[in-house]
Order: C-alpha cells, then sequence, then structure tokens
C-alpha cells in the first residue's frame, strides 16, 4: 500500500495504493476514489504495484511527469507523502466493492529481535481481528519514523464495513469492542488512530 499525501488548491490529498508480492487469482486491479470522512478535503486512490521500486519507476516516468505538471496550479507537490506496506494485499474486491473503508495505524517502538513486532502480530491474529468485520487485513509499513531517538514501527488495518455508523463508531472510539480492544493493546502500541473513507468513483 502507498499512500501519497498533497496540498491541493488549499485542500489535502491523501492517495494510497496497494503493493501485492504475488498475482492471484479473483484479485481487483481496479484504482478506486474515496474521500475521508474526518476531514473532506483528504482522497484516498488505490492502485496496485509489485513493490516500491515499480510505484518510484511510474512516478518518474514521462506520462506522469506531465500529468503532474498539467496539475501544478492544483496540487503542491512538496507536500506529497509516500507510504507503503509490505507483505499484504490490502485492498481486496470485497473492501473495493464496501463502498466504505477505515485504516488503522498501530505505532510501536521497533527492536532489533522484533520482539514487539512479533506481539503485535500475535495479538491481531489471535484476538483483535475476531473484533472487526470480515474481510480486514493489515501489514507493516515499510518507511519507518524516528522520534526521540527511537524507531517508530507502524501495523496498519484496512478493511470494508457496510454501515457507516458502525465504522464512525469503530474510529471514535464508541463501538461495542473498544473495551476489549485497548485492553489487548495496553501495554503494547505508543498510539494508534484510525481514518474513514466513502468511496467516490
Amino acid at each position: 500500500m502507498m499512500m501519497t499525501t498533497t496540498t491541493v488548491g488549499g485542500n489535502i490529498c491523501i492517495i494510497y495504493s496497494t503493493i501485492w508480492t504475488t498475482s492471484r487469482p479473483g484479485r481487483s486491479p481496479r484504482g478506486l476514489v474515496y474521500q475521508q470522512q474526518q476531514n473532506k478535503r483528504v482522497m484516498l486512490i488505490t492502485a496496485h504495484w509489485t513493490s516500491p521500486a515499480q510505484h518510484k519507476e511510474c512516478i518518474a516516468s514521462d506520462l506522469n511527469q506531465k500529468a503532474m505538471a498539467a496539475m501544478t496550479d492544483l496540487i503542491v507537490l512538496s507536500e506529497m507523502r509516500f507510504f507503503h506496506v509490505d507483505g499484504v494485499y490490502m485492498f481486496s474486491s470485497k473492501t473495493l466493492d464496501a463502498g466504505l473503508v477505515s485504516i488503522a495505524r498501530l505505532r510501536v517502538v521497533g527492536s532489533d529481535d522484533d520482539d514487539n513486532k512479533a506481539r503485535v502480530e500475535d495479538i491481531w491474529h489471535k484476538r483483535a481481528k475476531m473484533l472487526l468485520p470480515e474481510g480486514h487485513v493489515a501489514g507493516w509499513r515499510i518507511e519507518r519514523d524516528e522520534e526521540g531517538g527511537r524507531r517508530r514501527e507502524e501495523y496498519v488495518v484496512v478493511g470494508p464495513w457496510e454501515e457507516e455508523s458502525a465504522m464512525t463508531r469503530f474510529a471514535d472510539g464508541t463501538w461495542d469492542g473498544a473495551e476489549v480492544w485497548d485492553g489487548l493493546w495496553m501495554g503494547v502500541l505508543l498510539d494508534w488512530e484510525v481514518t474513514t473513507y466513502r468511496r467516490l468513483a
């Protein structure tokens, strides 16, 4: 998954796409556009890349450069940010068809022996995943942030929702599973945040 952040005519646009390592039958290659519900100026666009390197090649291509040049009056390129998640197909056909998507970013302190990452994965697969609607998947962000001399890792959870009210309650922390969810991650995460999106096209 890739995230690009840009400022568009005073509006912020965030673009997401997926990274997947193998081609699987029945998986949709579609690119769709979503609008963030917390900030209506934020857009989410899905696409598919085999690797970050392939995505960088696309960015550097003549076609992409011409497209960016045509939008210079609308987009502040200096605001673009890229965000990739490895090892999981984040936008399945089920997720794309839902029309409503949430993205949760769970942050932990990185460790050389990956104990923290293993603990997060264990909690997700054995308990936390069961609290969310079917179709939610998770993977680790490739890029890493440094804060106060500590490496921060992000576990990214993406999935579809049938009802916007339920998705909103998940983001707000007022859903039925909130107490159990918070308890699972207590003492494990530095922090976490959820953003929600409605499909536009």
